[in-house]
């Protein structure tokens, strides 16, 4: 779990002053308000994994894969879901190939193609 808390701390630490300066909110948030809504979606995501999944069993290499997915989509929802999404200012778009490529650095099975908002955690399958 300690894995999960470093990346979490990177993905926001490298990410927010860019979110900040590079994107425009639908709502105006606070830092600390995206922070915690990721940290509760892990939560939720993390207890339905464990219902559907028991990492004790796996290897850490898919116990980590597995984590990492659901943080990913917990970051993204978070930190992107209150973006402009217009022709005019399309904060999504701009978001979505910034982080992306950061996504691939620590969970390099992240699909390229497409956006990151059309991806969705399948817990049934390892």
């Amino acid at each position: 779990m300690i894995n999960v808390i470093e990346k979490m701390k990177t993905l926001f630490r490298e990410n927010l002053v860019w979110l900040r300066e590079e994107c425009k909110e639908v709502i105006v948030s606070a830092d600390n308000n995206l922070v915690q809504s990721c940290i509760n979606i892990f939560n939720i995501l993390f207890s339905e994994l464990t219902t559907k999944q028991n990492l004790d069993k796996m290897s850490n290499f898919d116990a980590d894969s597995c984590c990492s997915m659901v943080l990913i989509f917990s970051f993204v929802w978070s930190a992107g879901a209150n973006l402009w999404d217009s022709a005019k200012d399309n904060s999504r778009m701009k978001f979505s190939h910034s982080i992306k490529n950061k996504i691939l650095k620590f969970y390099s099975s992240f699909p390229y193609e497409g956006e990151i908002f059309d991806y969705f955690i399948d817990f049934d399958k390892k």
